[in-house]
């Protein structure tokens, strides 16, 4: 119903009308549409999806000037340290290591590591999603199912 239709309905002007309505957070339309639920999605067992990520961090060599209080004091070209992150979807168990770069045989040497860990857990990693949504199949070397 408009608000032209609601201050005739009620015989009272449209300002108040809008004023009310506004006031209320019921001054658009669009407020009155349903609201779609968020499609979540779980693994059903332990393993059966890992989530790997990674994360650009700059590296901290020096105080920097903020804590020392001189602003002459610069550090150039100290560069960037890569965090790798595995995630269970299961169970939300976390796996990190900090490497020097992206490369792929860090990539590699994070995955075995992610392999061994998990199992360590008693988990069977079967398949991987990575940041570039693609889910592996054939998962990667480390993650074969069982």
């Amino acid at each position: 119903m408009s608000q032209a239709r609601i201050a005739q309905y009620l015989q009272i002007s449209k300002a108040t009308v809008s004023r009310v309505l506004a006031r209320a957070g019921l001054s658009k339309l669009s407020v009155l549409d349903p609201v779609e639920s968020v499609q979540r999605y779980e693994h059903a067992a332990p393993g059966d999806l890992i989530h790997i990520d990674t994360k650009k961090l700059g590296r901290i060599e020096t105080t920097g000037h903020r804590a020392a209080g001189d602003r002459r004091d610069r550090t150039l070209g100290a560069g960037w340290e890569v965090l790798f992150v595995a995630i269970d979807d299961y169970t939300r168990i976390a796996f990190t290591e900090l490497y020097p770069d992206e490369t792929q045989e860090n990539a590699n040497r994070f995955l075995a590591n992610t392999h061994a860990y998990l199992c360590s857990l008693g988990l069977r990693p079967e398949a991987v999603l990575t940041d570039q949504a693609s889910r592996l199949s054939p998962p990667l070397p480390g993650f074969a199912p069982t």
